[in-house]
């Protein structure tokens, strides 16, 4: 890919991540819940057992912000905090029963809400997307 062309999807790429947290932020698919709750409670339901530095990482959010709303949502009883047993200096993080029914309720009606955001997108279209998308994240892959 030439630098021209290089540019161009990280302009696209920012856009859409704009655009994306516009229409989530708007209410439509997360009701009442911050989105970086949403964003968190994703990364440990694709992560279990993920720590406070690793959700930083993930997120791109500071450590002491993640540490924070990890402690919120800890008390609301949707996380679990445990010391790793070969690092007791690191906290492990998993989903509750609770964390983890929320997550699937909000995935569900994420999947309601994109297909609906994004029903005029033709079929042929939608797969060439997708598998772009996937070869860029191999791409970006270490």
């Amino acid at each position: 890919m030439d630098k021209t062309d290089a540019a161009r999807v990280v302009e696209l790429l920012e856009d859409v991540r704009r655009l994306f947290k516009e229409h989530v932020s708007g209410g439509g698919a997360s009701p009442g819940l911050p989105l970086t709750t949403i964003v968190i409670l994703r990364e440990i339901g694709r992560q279990p057992g993920v720590s406070v530095s690793a959700l930083g990482r993930r997120t791109g959010l500071s450590k002491g912000h993640v540490s924070n709303v990890v402690d919120r949502m800890s008390i609301d009883g949707l996380l679990e905090k445990r010391p790793d047993p070969e690092d007791q200096r690191c906290v492990r993080i998993d989903l509750t029963d609770e964390g983890a029914g929320l997550l699937s309720r909000l995935d569900h009606r994420y999947q309601g809400f994109w297909a609906e955001l994004l029903g005029d997108v033709d079929d042929i279209v939608a797969a060439r997307i997708i598998d772009g998308l996937e070869s860029l994240r191999c791409s970006l892959r270490p």
